[in-house]
């Protein structure tokens, strides 16, 4: 057992090791150099391909979400298909109704008077009822892990 003192080489560890294993210690830096430039190699490629993985999986969560918004813009515009279908009937059976207690004209008047007054309430609740729900239906798709 080598201990530092009396009985340690004075030629430092690179005799020690010559000695005992009969290597010259230029072998030994040239091995170590070897094994070094192996491993800064070895972690430049396993750094490459976190890289690539990264990558990949960036695209795959942008194509992700792409596909949510897509689909809930195509499910939007097929509600609001339905909802004006469903909106156009309502008017038409609301003056109906309204015929029967005034003139055709002033009922279809009426229902039109109705429906700009609608109108007129959602635009002046479209932050609350419009912009605000979009906006945190994309900030939680895009920000949401």
């Amino acid at each position: 057992m080598l201990r530092h003192g009396a009985d340690y080489p004075p030629g430092g560890d690179s005799e020690v090791v010559s000695r005992f294993f009969d290597i010259h210690p230029y072998e030994i830096t040239s091995h170590m150099k070897g094994n070094l430039t192996d491993l800064i190699k070895n972690i430049f490629s396993q750094g490459r391909r976190w890289i690539e993985l990264e990558a990949e999986y960036v695209k795959l969560t942008a194509a992700e979400k792409f596909t949510v918004l897509t689909g809930t813009a195509v499910l939007g515009a097929i509600c609001l298909m339905v909802g004006m279908v469903i909106i156009i009937l309502l008017a038409l059976s609301l003056a109906d109704l309204f015929k029967m207690i005034m003139t055709p004209a002033l009922a279809y008047l009426s229902v039109s008077g109705v429906l700009v007054l609608l109108i007129v309430i959602l635009y002046l609740l479209r932050r609350q009822v419009i912009f605000d729900p979009i906006a945190r239906f994309i900030t939680r798709l895009f920000l949401d892990k």
